[in-house]
């Protein structure tokens, strides 16, 4: 069971309350910083001695039960020794190549349509 309940974020909501990070439990943090129009979750977990976090997604797209849910999920990735923040940033990146060698790749038309 976790320290959040759905009626304290409704409240802080309500009277725009803005914080940093307000704990859930096993690893799971709810962030609603000045800049941000709804509030993210976020999780954090230790990975090879070193502090590692990264967002899960915002409160509007996920609720409290099924942020949890995730948390328990990327939880029991980080204890099989996967590092999931390392492997979403290594996802984002094969993406972006990917997309760029498409972008720059020469084509057999190409020649034709510069002549």
């Amino acid at each position: 069971m976790g320290k959040l309940s759905d009626i304290q974020i409704k409240a802080w909501l309500k009277s725009q309350e803005r914080f940093e990070g307000r704990s859930d439990g096993n690893g799971l943090y709810l962030c609603y910083r000045k800049e941000f129009s709804i509030p993210k979750w976020r999780f954090r977990y230790s990975y090879g001695g070193k502090a590692r976090a990264m967002w899960i997604g915002s409160y509007g797209d996920l609720a409290l039960a099924k942020a949890r849910e995730r948390a328990r999920e990327l939880s029991a990735r980080v204890a099989l020794s996967y590092d999931v923040a390392g492997e979403k940033q290594e996802r984002k990146a094969s993406t972006l190549a990917k997309i760029e060698k498409e972008k720059n790749a020469r084509r057999v038309s190409d020649p034709a349509l510069e002549y």
